[in-house]
């Protein structure tokens, strides 16, 4: 297992940085390691804020040593026709931006 916590993201999961979407789904990975999760099925909102506590492989969990979330990152960040794409919990997520994208200058 490899520690995140304060230190932000490991330099081989920088990667991960970044919003992804995929319908219904937002997560925003940012380079300090906060995460920003947002789900809405069938009415039902769910939201996952916190820090990537540490990193299990490929996948991650958000939140207290003693608590948290784990995404299952089935494929890591890759390459493909021209977008970068990441399976987390069986689902593709596109990457729409890097969050250095979001900010006007």
């Amino acid at each position: 297992m490899l520690g995140c916590g304060d230190a932000g993201l490991p330099m081989d999961k920088r990667a991960y940085e970044g919003r992804w979407e995929a319908p219904g789904i937002r997560l925003e990975i940012r380079a300090d390691g906060s995460v920003d999760y947002t789900r809405v099925r069938s009415h039902v909102h769910r939201r996952v804020l916190g820090s990537i506590r540490w990193f299990d492989g490929d996948d991650f969990v958000v939140g207290w040593p003693w608590w948290g979330t784990r995404f299952r990152v089935n494929r890591p960040p890759h390459m493909k026709s021209g977008r970068w794409r990441m399976i987390v919990n069986e689902t593709e997520l596109l990457k729409v931006s890097t969050l250095d994208d979001l900010i006007d200058v």
